[in-house]
């Protein structure tokens, strides 16, 4: 019941502050998923109709369904060292609301970008619904220490972006777009270390950066769509 509370909190959150992105529960029933068939694309999983004609619509409505925020495996924070990159820590139900806000933000941001899709705050006719999804989300930071020890993590963190392009009349899926990926501080020493300090204070904007690239990706593969009449 927590869980659920802490959801319902969450999409509430979403609606308020991101006019551009709606509340998960609007769009119609989707179906046809198991017409979807692998291809090649700029996601490592690229899922497509194949009859699927992107070119036929004229504008995008957003939704953020769900931040899946993975619970287990979380290591205490006393046996943490300044040097240990793979440790995980939960995030408390403000930061992940927090999380939630910040890249649904982001991700209606960059897709407001697109040339040639008209972001709507209403589904409808000629009306292409993105259903957008960050699953088993992962945080390497460490919450803030009393004595502020610095750590400079190679990583901020992990979560698997998904894209579901669904159409918003019939709720027949065309595209599922996804790909798991690191969110990465701004700069690095090689691969290993990153050259600034990260804080739970500060890695919001590498979650923003990261859910804003992603978003730019799908922008791209929208407008290259809108041009070949299907999803690369």
């Amino acid at each position: 019941m927590k869980n659920i509370a802490v959801l319902f909190v969450l999409a509430l959150s979403l609606v308020a502050t991101c006019p551009q992105a709606q509340e998960a529960g609007a769009a119609v029933a989707v179906t046809g998923s198991d017409a979807l068939v692998k291809k090649k694309g700029r996601f490592k999983e690229t899922w497509v109709r194949p009859d699927a004609d992107l070119a036929r619509y004229g504008k995008l409505y957003l939704q953020v369904v769900e931040l899946q925020f993975r619970e287990k495996g979380v290591k205490p924070v006393e046996n943490t060292t300044m040097s240990d990159q793979e440790s995980e820590f939960g995030l408390s139900e403000a930061e992940q609301e927090r999380y939630r806000q910040v890249a649904t933000e982001a991700l209606a941001d960059e897709l407001k970008r697109g040339a040639k899709l008209e972001m709507v705050h209403e589904a409808g006719p000629d009306t292409l619904l993105v259903r957008a999804s960050i699953l088993d989300i992962v945080c390497n930071v460490p919450p803030t220490f009393v004595d502020r020890r610095e750590v400079y993590p190679s990583v901020v963190g992990k979560g698997t972006l998904r894209f579901e392009l669904i159409d918003a009349e019939t709720g027949v899926i065309q595209a599922r777009l996804e790909e798991r990926s690191r969110v990465l501080p701004p700069s690095r020493i090689a691969s290993d270390v990153s050259q600034m300090p990260v804080y739970r204070e500060t890695m919001w904007r590498d979650i923003e950066r990261w859910s804003r690239n992603g978003a730019s990706e799908l922008r791209r593969v929208l407008d290259e769509a809108q041009e070949s009449h299907g999803p690369k």
